[in-house]
């Protein structure tokens, strides 16, 4: 499973850049994204309060998690 992980901090920040940024990742490498998970967190928040943390427990040997630097 291909999983695309989007993260933003602020109600006013939005996750259309790192969502763009992801489909050109996965599609040059000819991967599909099974999952989108959009979170808005503060990154002051532990990760285990978090989606990702929940999505990272969850993972099995072989998903491919896709992230953004922002």
């Amino acid at each position: 499973m291909t999983i695309a992980y989007l993260r933003i901090s602020t109600g006013k920040q939005f996750l259309s850049n790192q969502q763009e940024e992801i489909r050109r990742y996965a599609d040059g490498r000819n991967w599909t994204i099974d999952q989108w998970v959009t979170e808005v967190a503060s990154g002051s928040r532990k990760g285990s309060d978090r989606k990702l943390g929940i999505l990272l427990k969850r993972m099995k040997r072989g998903d491919t998690l896709i992230v953004t630097h922002q």
